[in-house]
C-alpha cells in the first residue's frame, strides 16, 4: 500500500463535522518529459477519474509556465470534479511533480496513488499522505 496515513473518504469527527480528505502524491519521475507533456496530463486526470469513481464537470485545464520567465517554470492543472477538486504541478527540469485530490465521496487512495505513480514512472513516492487536517464542513444546524 502506498498510502503512508490515513483513510479516503469523508468520515464524521466528534464534532459531527465532516472531514473533507487530500490525497496528496508528490515524487520523481523516471520520465521528465512526461511532466510536460499537457496532453498526457489531461490523460492522466480522465484515467484517474475513471479508476476512482469521480466525475469531471469541468477541465482538465493545463496551463504551461515555461514562457513565464520563472525558473524550473513547467506544467499546472486543475479539474472540478462533481465531488471536489483535482491539482496537479510539475516542475520537469527538476523531474518532480505533485497531485491533490480531494473529494468527498470515499475514494481507494491506494488505488488512486499506485496509478498515479505508475502513469508518472515514480520508482518510489516522496510523499503519499491522506490529510484531512486542513478542512471541516460545519455541522448541521
Amino acid at each position: 500500500a502506498w498510502v503512508l496515513r490515513g483513510e479516503s473518504g469523508w468520515q464524521t469527527n466528534a464534532k459531527g463535522q465532516i472531514e473533507l480528505p487530500a490525497l496528496r502524491i508528490a515524487g520523481y519521475s523516471r520520465s521528465p518529459r512526461l511532466l510536460d507533456d499537457a496532453e498526457a496530463v489531461r490523460q492522466w486526470f480522465v484515467g484517474l477519474a475513471e479508476r476512482i469513481g469521480v466525475t469531471i464537470v469541468n477541465g482538465p485545464t493545463v496551463v504551461s509556465f515555461k514562457d513565464s520567465g520563472m525558473p524550473d517554470a513547467g506544467l499546472s492543472a486543475f479539474a472540478i470534479i462533481a465531488e471536489s477538486h483535482i491539482a496537479w504541478h510539475s516542475w520537469p527540469e527538476r523531474a518532480y511533480f505533485m497531485a491533490e485530490i480531494t473529494s468527498c465521496k470515499p475514494f481507494d487512495a491506494n488505488q488512486a496513488a499506485a496509478y498515479t505513480l505508475n502513469y508518472f514512472q515514480v520508482p518510489q513516492p516522496l510523499t503519499c499522505v491522506v490529510d484531512s487536517e486542513w478542512g471541516n464542513l460545519p455541522a448541521k444546524g
